[in-house]
């Protein structure tokens, strides 16, 4: 059993030692703006060094550069939590798949008693996290 711990120690600080030196040549690409092309609008923007720390450190140290703008990356955010009235039903948007979904009357009853927010995914989607 000892043998065993002290071979993953040895695996785990392999690791960590590896993320350590990745973290610092992350930290040195993080010195100048990053240029890129919004997928939605097609605009050049910048991705900031500070904007590219938030976007590492939010990543788990590995990140992704945003693929929109800010303006489209808002406009998007607002779309995912879209809700129109439609009588006196809802339909909203589903933040996992994006289809839009009826929040019934009785639903909404329902959730009001028990003192539920009014869901943000649809019924398949919240039974596959479930």
């Amino acid at each position: 059993m000892a043998a065993h711990w002290r071979r993953t120690r040895g695996t785990t600080k392999a690791l960590v030692a590896s993320a350590q030196r990745l973290a610092v040549q992350m930290i040195g690409a993080l010195d100048h703006p990053l240029a890129r092309t919004c997928l939605d609008c097609a605009r050049e923007f910048t991705v900031s060094p500070s904007e590219q720390a938030f976007f590492a450190r939010v990543g788990g140290g590995t990140w992704e550069p945003p693929r929109r703008c800010q303006p489209c990356r808002t406009m998007a955010r607002r779309q995912r939590t879209l809700v129109v009235e439609v009588g006196d039903d809802l339909e909203i948007t589903c933040l996992v798949c994006g289809q839009p979904f009826a929040f019934t009357t009785d639903e909404q009853a329902f959730f009001r008693e028990r003192g539920f927010q009014q869901p943000r995914r649809c019924k398949p989607c919240r039974k596959a996290t479930a």
